[in-house]
């Protein structure tokens, strides 16, 4: 029998697709020159400063209203870009499979603003500006995290047997990585922007808290290749 392809390798279309996107955005943002990469960065990425203090750029009026959603698409660097993109593709398959893409968009897109708003609670007058998928990837993780452990039966399912034998151990790490990070930043690791575990922590809420709403949006229950149908009695 021939073994199964690893989950970045077998992931869903529409997670490839947002992977795609990530990487092709910050290939473009690194052929261009500085000097327009950083319009753009003011442009799309989140400053909760906006919010709270009189600006008169027309950049930052953008930024008002673009900036919860387009710093998803924004990326520090090459390895924030990569651990982002990684995470993506391998928690993200075991939600994306269990509802219909433009559910999943959503879920993802809003477990981004969450994270936005937790950044935004804790610092509101902060001139930092934010990027990254990393508050919308920490939504998806709380939505595996609860699906993986509630009780009651789930409407896309129940999850995988290694699905839910990892949800206790995913939680514990994702939370002692963010508390480590919180304490000591990223230095030790040789990454010099400053760590949003608050949009983390924002996002990670927002996802365990509101991915029943989401799972199995979309999806025929009983479609060849469901989740049901792939493991009918919950095993």
């Amino acid at each position: 029998m021939d073994r199964p392809a690893a989950p970045i390798l077998n992931a869903p279309g529409i997670l490839k697709w947002l992977a795609a996107s990530f990487i092709l955005i910050h290939a473009v943002r690194v052929l261009l020159p500085r000097s327009i990469d950083g319009l753009i960065v003011r442009a799309f990425a989140f400053d909760a400063s906006v919010y709270t203090k009189v600006h008169e750029s027309s950049l930052e009026t953008f930024a008002t209203f673009a900036g919860p959603v387009t710093h998803i698409l924004l990326h520090g660097d090459v390895v924030h870009l990569a651990l982002n993109t990684s995470l993506l593709l391998v928690f993200g398959s075991s939600l994306a499979r269990r509802a219909s893409a433009a559910w999943f968009v959503g879920f993802f897109l809003l477990s981004g603003m969450a994270g936005a708003l937790g950044w935004f609670i804790l610092h509101p007058f902060s001139p930092g500006l934010m990027v990254g998928a990393s508050g919308a990837i920490s939504g998806v993780i709380g939505g595996y995290v609860r699906l993986s452990r509630q009780k009651r039966p789930a409407r896309g399912g129940p999850m995988r047997p290694w699905d839910r034998q990892l949800g206790s151990t995913v939680a514990l790490a994702w939370l002692a990585m963010n508390l480590f990070f919180g304490i000591f930043g990223g230095e030790i690791f040789g990454i010099h922007a400053r760590i949003a575990w608050e949009a983390h922590l924002g996002g990670f809420v927002f996802g365990f808290l509101a991915v029943n709403m989401f799972d199995g949006r979309g999806v025929a229950p009983h479609l060849p290749g469901s989740v049901h149908q792939m493991f009918p009695d919950g095993k």
